[in-house]
């Protein structure tokens, strides 16, 4: 079925797809080993995919930061103010 998706026409079958390939991925690849790394059809990631499933998985996080960081949750700080923690 993922097979199937990741080829599909459907915007929200191929979004989803997209979406959570990199996690699982990067996951299996963090917990297991880069040589156990598989995607979501069952496949092994190459190193490549690896890296590229990292990047995503951090670029998919960014946006959480930045809202954490408007809601006042989290302080972000320069490199000045770094030492006066």
């Amino acid at each position: 079925m993922a097979a199937r998706w990741a080829k599909s026409q459907n915007f929200v079958f191929l979004f989803a797809y997209n979406f959570a390939d990199p996690w699982k991925v990067y996951g299996t690849s963090f917990l297991y080993g880069s040589s156990q790394s598989t995607h979501i059809g069952g496949e092994f990631a190459s190193s490549t995919e690896i890296t590229s499933a990292g990047i995503d998985v951090l670029t998919n996080l960014l946006p959480a930061e930045k809202v954490l960081t408007s809601v006042g949750k989290i302080k972000v700080l320069n490199a000045a103010e770094f030492n006066k923690l």
